[in-house]
Formats: structure tokens, C-alpha cells, sequence
């Protein structure tokens, strides 16, 4: 479920990075990214997600997500509350699980030769692959297929998913975070789009993140278009504690 992850300093160059160095030939034929990135949709629809994506949110990411919820419906964007599908709440274990098999097999050899090369986290990770069951395996993949026919009913009709990027700051630097609100997507093999949107109290960025449809990459960047011009006015100044 590995993915790229390019950062770039606005969405017009998010668009040039992915036709120069990640879409293939092929579907740089069918997909015109720099131009969605350029023409913004005229009135975008979002779905907004609730539930995994409140419930594990911190309050500044919450009231965050009202704030741009309503300044997008005052905008002229069309909002809906979307509920998530049955067995969403289970991906995250589920993700975690495809992650583990996968991984130990591919490293298996090489975890048992040479342990050193691979820290505490990896080697717990590897280790829980190597236990897990066929049939559990089995069935995280059927779960895996289900979840995904699902979010790609969901996503039909031009509509753009809204959710948090992160559930809380950014952590130390000896981990990634909790990965939450973005296991969901490389589980489901959906593109998304985050963009900043202001600052917490310590100076951490606070971001939304665009979730599309498959192969929906033209709808995902025309939409966030329209995000970017409400969302970066002026250049943002973080609030430091006094």
C-alpha cells in the first residue's frame, strides 16, 4: 500500500511535480492535471466526513474543520454530511495488518539474518506479519475489496470528500504520528489533496485534506483550486505561545 506523498508549495505545482515524475505516459494522455490545477471548478460539492474523523480529532482540529466548512458554504461550495460505510471503523486495524504481511514477507529473510538493521517499530511491525493467520489475512483483503466498492459508490456525482489531514500537531521526531485520517485512503487506493489552513497555538500547521473518487485526480485538483484561493489569502503567520 506504499504511495507517494509529494509536497509542494501550491497546487499548480503539485500538478506539474505528478505529470513530470509520477503519472505514467498513459495517463498523463487521459488526465490533464496542470490544467484542472489551473482552472478552478466554478462550485465545488463536498461530502463531510464525521464520526472516525471527529472522534479521534483534538478540539483545535475540530473547530478548524467548522470554520472551513462554513466559510466554504459561504463561498458557494455545496455541503453534505456524508456517513461512512459499514466496517469503516475497522480499517485502521485492518490497514496495520496489510501492512504487517506484506512487509514480513518481503523482509522476512533478511529480519532473521541481519535483526540489527531493522529498529524497535519495523521489527515489532514484521513480527506481527509473521503471526498473523492466512484466514485473518484472507479476510482483511475480502474487507479491504468490500471498503473499497463501497467508498467508490460514495464518491460518485462529482463530490470531493473533506476530512481532517492529521488528528492533532505534528509529533517528535522519532515517528510519523497517527496515521488515522490517511491509513483510510491508501487502504482504499484514493487520491488525496491536503492543504494548509492555518497555524495551532505552538506554531504546528493545521491542514484539510481532499479525499476523490478513483481515477477522479481532474475533479480532486480543479477542487482544490477552489480550496487554495479562499484558503491562502495572505501569507499565514503562526501564533506563538507568550
Amino acid at each position: 500500500m506504499d504511495h507517494p506523498g509529494p509536497m509542494a508549495q501550491n497546487v499548480m505545482d503539485l500538478a506539474l511535480l505528478l505529470r513530470g515524475s509520477i503519472a505514467s505516459p498513459y495517463w498523463q494522455k487521459v488526465s490533464n492535471f496542470v490544467e484542472n490545477a489551473a482552472v478552478a471548478t466554478s462550485q465545488p460539492r463536498f461530502g463531510r466526513l464525521r464520526q472516525l474523523f471527529e472522534e479521534r480529532a483534538d478540539d483545535n482540529v475540530r473547530e478548524m474543520m467548522d470554520e472551513i466548512t462554513h466559510r466554504f458554504s459561504e463561498d458557494g461550495a455545496e455541503l453534505q454530511e456524508f456517513a461512512l460505510p459499514t466496517g469503516f471503523a475497522d480499517i485502521i486495524q485492518r490497514h496495520r495488518i496489510v501492512m504487517a504481511v506484506e512487509g514480513a514477507q518481503y523482509h522476512e529473510a533478511r529480519l532473521r539474518q541481519h535483526p540489527v538493521d531493522y529498529g524497535p517499530r519495523i521489527t515489532q511491525l514484521l513480527k506481527e506479519g509473521l503471526s498473523c493467520s492466512a484466514p485473518e489475512y484472507a479476510r482483511t483483503k475480502e474487507h479491504q475489496r468490500e471498503t473499497e466498492g463501497a467508498m467508490h459508490r460514495l464518491l460518485m456525482n462529482d463530490v470531493v470528500l473533506l476530512c481532517p489531514a492529521t488528528t492533532g500537531p505534528a509529533p517528535l521526531a522519532d515517528t510519523t504520528g497517527d496515521p488515522a485520517f490517511n491509513s483510510p485512503w491508501s487502504y482504499t487506493g484514493l487520491p488525496t489533496i491536503s492543504i494548509q489552513t492555518g497555524y495551532y497555538a505552538d506554531g504546528l500547521p493545521l491542514a484539510i485534506q481532499l479525499v476523490g473518487g478513483p481515477n477522479r485526480e481532474d475533479l480532486l485538483f480543479s477542487t482544490a483550486a477552489w480550496c487554495e484561493k479562499r484558503l491562502a489569502p495572505s501569507p499565514l503567520v503562526p501564533k506563538l505561545p507568550t
